[in-house]
């Protein structure tokens, strides 16, 4: 069995058992409303990106849903999904309160439902390369989308050269005729320090000339991980 399938079929994560660093692998509540802050200026001040009042809106792989409950916060009607039972049972400790599904993300596909589809930090992207499978559940997110509508991927280099190849990714996508964009990779770290300084697209590319030789240094020295924010926005 691949990496991919292994880890997609894991019916339990050994690291949220008995709460044990479970937020070392998922967002705390304290981080959670800044990310999500960013996020909104990403979405509506770069990609001009409109939600209506009655949104539909799902978090993939929401963790202990801190940020699903961030969105909804900023009425941005975010459903929470998970996959593995002890995820389910952290997700229900910490945020009962959400619209709690339990599904796979391997087989997730509602066509045209979606305004915004939000995902962040899925082992199944992040831990492994498996183009195929990768590709696979991208273009069902895609289709899960109603016109206009956005899938917002959070994904690291933590695991390289064990994780989806980014730009590979980008490129065919690119292409694809259900897409009007496909965004470069967005450092999410520069955005959740310094959002309230980006105004639109030029603002950005600024700060991240002036982030980018810590950036660096950080990767190379002390083995740090970029986290990358890559929008898909699908055509009216």
């Amino acid at each position: 069995m691949s990496k991919f399938k292994e880890i997609a079929n894991t019916k339990n994560h050994d690291e949220y058992k008995n709460n044990q660093d479970i937020f070392s692998h998922t967002a705390d509540e304290s981080s959670s409303q800044n990310m999500v802050d960013s996020y909104l200026v990403l979405l509506y001040k770069i990609i001009g990106f409109n939600l209506a009042s009655n949104n539909k809106c799902i978090d993939v792989g929401c963790g202990a849903g801190y940020i699903a409950g961030a969105f909804n916060r900023v009425k941005i009607n975010m459903d929470a999904l998970e996959y593995s039972d002890d995820a389910i049972k952290i997700l229900k400790e910490n945020n009962s309160s959400l619209n709690i599904i339990q599904g796979d993300m391997l087989k997730f596909k509602e066509d045209n439902k979606y305004d915004l589809i939000f995902s962040r930090e899925v082992y199944l992207i992040t831990r492994v390369n498996s183009f195929t499978e990768q590709y696979q559940v991208i273009s069902n997110m895609i289709d899960s989308l109603k016109p206009g509508g956005v899938f917002m991927l959070v994904g690291s280099d933590i695991s390289f050269p064990h994780c989806m190849d980014y730009n590979l990714m980008i490129n065919i996508y690119r292409k694809d005729d259900r897409l009007c964009l496909v965004s470069e990779k967005y450092y999410e770290v520069i955005f959740n320090k310094l959002h309230k300084y980006i105004f639109n697209k030029l603002s950005y590319k600024v700060l991240k000339l002036i982030f980018f030789p810590l950036i660096w240094y950080k990767k190379k020295y002390k083995k740090w991980a970029s986290q990358y924010i890559i929008v898909f926005k699908k055509k009216k």
